[in-house]
């Protein structure tokens, strides 16, 4: 028994190598840590010391997503232990619904929601580490706050 349980391991480890074989790695970036000028200012719920993460699927050349889904049995969940945030004044449902002019204002950079590379209607999300333009600035002077590691989180 113990040997046909390996087996049957050692068959689903080849598979899943297999069908995984276009993902590179994942990055989890903290992107922002909330004040409380951010609390205070936000229009919606932001709490102070609420932390917005950001997920990257670094997939290796030629490789594309093609699709994220849940079935019967196995649904697909989202989920935090404290709370998702949307900024109920500018913040759009998707990504595409936020232009470039409503992404700077208040706290909608932090808006959770899922996207498949897009940051707003016309600029791709990016680590941000790879941002060294730093094209969008906050126009209402929220999201000013320092991350434990010291970058700005602007």
């Amino acid at each position: 028994m113990k040997r046909v349980f390996a087996l049957v391991v050692l068959f689903f480890n080849f598979f899943i190598s297999f069908a995984q074989s276009g993902l590179e790695r994942v990055v989890v970036e903290k992107y922002y840590i909330a004040t409380s000028d951010d609390e205070t200012l936000s229009a919606g719920k932001l709490k102070a010391g609420s932390v917005t993460y950001r997920i990257f699927a670094d997939l290796r050349p030629q490789y594309r997503l093609q699709a994220v889904y849940g079935v019967p049995g196995h649904p697909l969940k989202l989920s935090t232990t404290t709370a998702f945030f949307n900024n109920v004044e500018y913040g759009g449902v998707t990504a595409n619904d936020v232009s470039n002019n409503t992404l700077v204002k208040s706290t909608v950079m932090v808006d959770s929601w899922l996207s498949l590379g897009a940051g707003s209607e016309s600029s791709f999300a990016i680590p941000k580490s790879a941002d060294t333009a730093s094209t969008f600035v906050n126009i209402d002077g929220l999201l000013k706050g320092e991350d434990p590691s010291g970058r700005s989180s602007n």
